[in-house]
């Protein structure tokens, strides 16, 4: 009775060829777009058979899925703080480390360029909730610990935070420094309206003297 042949072991996310062919897909995707990627393209990137990418990734929206994915939670990687504003801090850097790359420039370009095309974009509607995570679980503990307003939208802060980001860098093509980056959070943090100076207490009033009794 011949023995039956040794199961091949399933890749792991982080198997070395997982990951050379999820960051080839993302090379990709940056370089020509949606549109253009082909398997046969990625493979030959990553250096791999085709065979090897279909079986974990049965279509190329099953991969580019899986490389954005994992491109989300890259960026998303960071130390928090304890604390509401040096969480945002530290994610704003996340940010700008990500979106001033030129292959965070790249994708970020082909996403708003491809995004309209159906099968993209469902990818991307299905990845929403992988993107919004860490946003909303650290306004969410900021709330718990009471820094932030208990009705306010969770996504709020990190959204307008991050579209001031990728309007400095796309649109007006500047470099972001951590100066910006935190008068950026405190005017989110604590708003544009002028302060009003703080009132002076009030000095007892004078008793009048007591007249000396005259004898």
């Amino acid at each position: 009775m011949k023995a039956r042949p040794a199961k091949k072991k399933p890749l792991t996310r982080g198997a070395p060829v997982v990951d050379g062919v999820l960051r080839a897909t993302i090379e990709a995707l940056a370089e020509g777009g949606y549109g253009a990627l082909t398997i046969d393209e990625v493979a030959s990137r990553a250096q791999v058979n085709k065979t090897t990418i279909y079986r974990r990734w049965p279509t190329k929206a099953d991969l580019v899925r899986a490389a954005l994915k994992l491109m989300a939670q890259s960026k998303l990687q960071f130390e928090e703080t304890g604390s509401l504003r040096g969480d945002l801090l530290a994610l704003g850097r996340r940010m700008i480390i990500a979106a001033s790359s030129p292959i965070g420039c790249s994708m970020i370009r082909m996403l708003v360029g491809d995004g309209e095309q159906p099968e993209l974009l469902e990818i991307m509607l299905s990845l929403r909730a992988d993107h919004e995570q860490v946003p909303r679980r650290l306004m969410e503990q900021a709330i718990a610990r009471g820094e932030l307003a208990a009705d306010i939208d969770p996504l709020m802060l990190p959204g307008t935070m991050i579209g001031t980001i990728h309007h400095m860098i796309f649109m007006r093509r500047e470099t972001i420094g951590e100066e910006f980056l935190e008068k950026l959070v405190d005017l989110l943090l604590q708003g544009a309206l002028p302060r009003a100076a703080p009132s002076k207490p009030k000095s007892p009033a004078r008793q009048p003297k007591a007249k000396p009794k005259t004898k």
